[in-house]
């Protein structure tokens, strides 16, 4: 009589673990199509700023150092395209 009661508990056993895998099997996959989502839509924001031309990029590059005065961003942007103005 025991030994039935454990067996069929090993069953439910398996049983909860077959459902928890496919629970997180699909888990995964939502987080896989929502960072590929945020992706493509970094990438395109990418593309638009590329296509829009210089100017654009120069604001990017001025984002990405995190330069907040307009002086000190355009001293290191002269700086890097090999304009060194004093000032």
């Amino acid at each position: 009589m025991e030994w039935t009661e454990e067996v069929q508990g090993d069953e439910e056993r398996s049983k909860t673990k077959r459902e928890t895998k496919r629970r997180s099997k699909s888990k995964l996959e939502e987080e896989r199509s929502h960072q590929q989502d945020k992706d493509k839509k970094r990438n395109d924001a990418v593309k638009t700023e590329l296509r829009r031309g210089n100017a654009s990029l120069k604001w990017r590059w001025k984002r990405v150092e995190g330069h907040t005065t307009l002086g000190r961003w355009k001293k290191k942007w002269n700086q890097m395209s090999g304009r060194n103005e004093e000032g």
